[in-house]
């Protein structure tokens, strides 16, 4: 939506700061004119799901987020919205003076669907201090996503590793590759009968990753994007979007079933596939694959 922000994350590399000081080259912020028309071709390309998050906007308030959700839903009402971090939920109702469930209770009217478990990075206070001091603590982390569940609204929760915990080898990139394996296995271990899906990032890991990620307890590939920045921003180099059929085989190149589904794991229709598999990619570069050695 946009790449304006006041808060100054230290692992961040998709912010450009505030309008006037264009860090990283210059901001954008996009209209809802713009938003709409991107859902709609989202929506004619077979998507099921628009996940939409940025930065805290110092000039956006809860009343900027419900006329976003309204704008998605009138564009595409069809579509699930995956939006809004715990850290834009809180600023919203803060900023519109109610509480978090009244603040949710009003997002969840005007269209959203569920939210992305993002602005979590460690949820450890004693990383956070230095990652991003000035963000929502573990608690106010936890007290949003706690008040979503009770509010009937389902999120999902991220983690983000390999920053300042002080492995020395992962300059070398299939060292990463290897912690990245071993992350994932031991989520689908600690998280088993409580959290089902497992999803790995392709935008960061490339098939290289996937492939080794799917024999470690994966089953989620995620979205297919169409044209994926935050990634690329920070140095990822394997594309801004993957297609369907590449996805699909993909999948099956590593003896799984593939499936495609909404954003709660259920089956996407005939009419979505159909629409998905018939649109052709957006850029004559989507996915570039990387062999490690």
């Amino acid at each position: 939506m946009y790449s304006i922000c006041y808060f100054k994350c230290q692992f961040c590399a998709f912010s450009k700061g505030k309008l006037s000081e264009n860090l990283r080259g210059r901001p954008y912020d996009l209209g809802l004119d713009e938003i709409a028309g991107r859902v709609r071709e989202a929506w004619e390309r077979g998507a099921t799901e628009v996940c939409m998050q940025g930065g805290i906007h110092p000039s956006y308030t809860g009343a900027t987020y419900l006329s976003i959700c309204r704008a998605v839903k009138k564009a595409a009402p069809g579509i699930h919205v995956h939006a809004f971090s715990p850290l834009e939920v809180l600023q919203g109702a803060k900023t519109l003076g109610v509480s978090i469930v009244d603040f949710l209770a009003e997002l969840k009217g005007a269209g959203l669907g569920t939210l992305p478990g993002t602005a979590a990075e460690i949820l450890d206070d004693e990383v956070r201090a230095v990652l991003c001091p000035d963000k929502i603590n573990t608690a106010q982390w936890l007290e949003v996503m706690g008040t979503t569940h009770r509010a009937g609204l389902r999120s999902t929760a991220t983690v983000m590793f390999g920053h300042i915990d002080r492995y020395d080898h992962w300059a070398r990139h299939i060292m990463r590759i290897r912690e990245t394996v071993l992350m994932h296995a031991v989520a689908r271990l600690s998280l088993h009968e409580r959290i089902a899906n497992v999803q790995v990032s392709w935008v960061k890991l490339g098939k290289a990753g996937i492939r080794a990620c799917l024999k470690a307890g994966v089953n989620d590939l995620g979205g297919t994007l169409m044209d994926e920045t935050i990634s690329r921003s920070a140095g990822a180099s394997h594309g801004h979007e993957m297609t369907p059929q590449a996805m699909e085989a993909l999948i099956l190149g590593a003896g799984r079933v593939p499936r495609l589904r909404t954003t709660l794991y259920t089956d996407a229709s005939s009419e979505r596939r159909s629409a998905a598999f018939c649109a052709a990619a957006r850029r004559k570069e989507v996915f570039v694959e990387h062999s490690f050695g």
